[in-house]
């Protein structure tokens, strides 16, 4: 035990003590950022398309994408809670539920816009405490404040392209904007991208088992 809490306490001197260790942490959080993408995207994306395809008006898109934020101050404290138990298979299941509930958005009728909205919300939204408590747990405490603010910033700077990118993307549509068959592969594209932002899950495990923290929690509890 005294070799393993000796060899927590160097790594704690740097974010990571070994080129692989970089990787894997910067390999997650390109993964994470895809997540950040989509769920920045579904705002922006959003509220085009609800004006667009279905005739809402500004109002009623904004109460419909607020849906969003107020299903999530139900689902963060609730699975928080459930992941302490399983944290990767809680976050894997809203993040799989996210990717179906993301590709069927452009194909539901328009007064399923809200009910929609508010599920994906609760779903998607509780992943941010669930990865980012699975971020602090693979990181010793020394480093972690480092570690996750290079994380958000890798996912701030990629995901919040997404902005421009979907309006770009709906403003080459033209007159088409209006069809909701326009839509059907940007919004497969955002559930690709969720889908494809799992793979962050194994790197920050492979991360905490290389750093031996589960051996330096087993010995702490003892």
């Amino acid at each position: 035990p005294g070799s393993v809490q000796t060899r927590a306490a160097r790594s704690a001197e740097k974010l990571f003590p070994t080129p692989l260790l970089w990787w894997l942490f910067l390999a997650g959080a390109v993964a994470f950022s895809l997540r950040d993408f989509a769920g920045a995207a579904m705002g922006s994306l959003g509220s085009l398309f609800l004006q667009q395809a279905h005739g809402y008006d500004a109002r009623h898109a904004g109460l419909a994408l607020s849906g969003i934020f107020l299903a999530s101050a139900v689902s963060n404290p609730l699975f928080g809670h459930l992941s302490d138990r399983g944290r990767k298979r809680w976050t894997g299941s809203v993040l799989l539920i996210s990717v179906v509930l993301v590709a069927a958005f452009p194909h539901v009728p328009a007064e399923w816009a809200i009910p929609l909205f508010l599920t994906y919300g609760f779903f998607f939204m509780s992943s941010y405490p669930m990865v980012e408590a699975a971020l602090m747990q693979s990181v010793p405490d020394g480093v972690r404040g480092r570690v996750f603010g290079l994380f958000i910033t890798v996912g701030g700077l990629l995901g919040n392209l997404s902005h421009w990118i979907v309006g770009e993307a709906v403003r080459r549509m033209g007159v088409g904007a209006q069809e909701l068959a326009s839509y059907f592969t940007l919004y497969g594209v955002l559930a690709g991208m969720i889908l494809l932002s799992l793979l962050g899950l194994p790197c920050l495990h492979a991360i905490r088992k290389r750093e031996h923290l589960d051996v330096v929690a087993a010995t702490t509890s003892k």
